[in-house]
């Protein structure tokens, strides 16, 4: 996986040498910051019929700053549903239920993942860790997480270390989302465990991120 300019990535479980003029993978692109005001608690109205979950996401959380994540499946799920005037924390609940996951929130950051994942997700707030600057918006379509993380690593001068067991593939529209709370949702979405040590973040599937695999 080739690393961008001034940062070690590496799925093989030790550090790549940086390489210059790494094109920006696909079909994740960077977009630029969301112009929108936030807005507290928004409420809204929406019928769906049928809806891919990727659309009805897109949908509840357009013109915002935060967005989702979400695993990709195959076939993608459909959600059908009408609510009114409700809470966009409720509306997100709801859509993921129907489509068999659960829902976390960060703020207006939402992470789907299986049931038991988000019944026992600890919040970034509880790591007593800065959120990170730069924030980061960020929009892929059912892409692999090592395009993601390489994607990402163009813009933050840190070392990311994947564990070469972990692979994910997820849905992502995120906007304004600081980055260690974007690593912390991004295990979350792919069933992994991180760890922040500057200036290097560490993947590994779920408990294995322990003194039996450092990334080297």
């Amino acid at each position: 996986m080739p690393a961008a300019t001034g940062t070690a990535l590496s799925q093989a479980g030790c550090f790549l040498p940086p390489t210059s003029g790494t094109a920006l993978p696909e079909p994740a692109r960077l977009l630029p910051s969301a112009l929108e005001t936030p807005v507290s608690e928004p409420i809204l109205t929406l019928t769906l019929a049928s809806c891919p979950v990727s659309q009805a996401l897109v949908m509840a959380t357009a013109g915002r700053p935060g967005g989702f994540l979400l695993p990709a499946r195959e076939p993608e799920p459909l959600v059908s549903l009408t609510l009114a005037r409700r809470p966009v924390r409720d509306v997100m609940r709801e859509i993921a239920e129907l489509a068999g996951f659960g829902c976390v929130a960060e703020g207006d950051f939402f992470i789907l993942a299986r049931p038991q994942t988000a019944a026992f997700y600890r919040r970034f707030a509880d790591l007593d860790l800065p959120p990170g600057s730069p924030a980061i918006s960020l929009a892929a379509d059912r892409a692999d997480l090592g395009d993601l993380l390489a994607t990402i690593a163009r813009r933050l001068p840190i070392d990311i270390v994947c564990h070469p067991d972990l692979a994910a593939t997820l849905t992502v529209q995120v906007r304004d989302v600081p980055w260690r709370v974007l690593f912390h949702g991004l295990a979350a979405a792919a069933e992994a465990d991180c760890r922040f040590a500057t200036p290097t973040v560490f993947l590994a599937p779920r408990g294995r991120l322990g003194s039996s695999w450092r990334g080297n």
